[in-house]
């Protein structure tokens, strides 16, 4: 019944953001916070009756997240990594919160964690490349890695992304985009991905 109740949930959160987004003036600004805090009200009382189920707080986590209440987002994802620390998916959010923050060294270990849980989600992949390259100053000064053994990394992970998910051209074109980020590009490796880039927009 508690699976049950929690689809239940995810299937009216669906349907109120896909309202709001497919016909804006469906509701009011005072319907439309109604209605979200109702939702709101209901994952609370459903994780009050299931303290133990780590995928309300995930789910009830990404809700929070989609209001842009992160920090308290966070916390639901916190308590999901207590009670379940071998979810892929918690550890992914973890580290975006704290790469959000700036906290670049702590969101480290949960983007490797979440590739070690789930070594085949391309947006893992993604979002490791994107860390390493936007803090890639950090990381040197800080001595967690070389910028070559970084610059590796980092296109690694783009490499990776598009491998996994080769019809996303969003992460082949960043995977392309990635020579041009590093000190020793190898360009007849860059050239290549440019072309397959090409080839698949024809």
């Amino acid at each position: 019944m508690s699976s049950e109740k929690l689809e239940a949930l995810q299937e009216k959160e669906k349907l109120l953001f896909t309202a709001m987004s497919i016909a804006p003036g469906k509701y009011d600004d005072g319907e439309i916070q109604r209605r979200l805090t109702d939702l709101a009200a209901e994952y609370e009382l459903y994780l009050s009756r299931n303290p133990k189920e780590p995928l309300g707080y995930v789910f009830y986590g990404k809700f929070l997240r989609r209001l842009d209440k992160r920090k308290y987002a966070n916390e639901m994802f916190m308590k999901a990594n207590e009670i379940n620390p071998n979810l892929a998916v918690v550890k992914q959010q973890i580290g975006n919160f704290l790469s959000e923050e700036g906290a670049f060294e702590f969101a480290l270990p949960y983007f490797l964690a979440a590739i070690e849980l789930s070594p085949n989600t391309a947006v893992y992949h993604y979002q490791l490349g994107e860390l390493l390259h936007t803090f890639k100053s950090g990381y040197v000064s800080e001595g967690v890695y070389s910028r070559e053994i970084l610059e590796a990394q980092m296109q690694n992970a783009f490499a990776r992304a598009s491998l996994l998910d080769p019809g996303n051209r969003d992460f082949k074109y960043r995977y392309a985009e990635s020579f041009y980020d590093v000190l020793y590009p190898d360009w007849e490796t860059a050239l290549g991905v440019w072309s397959e880039l090409e080839d698949s927009a024809t």
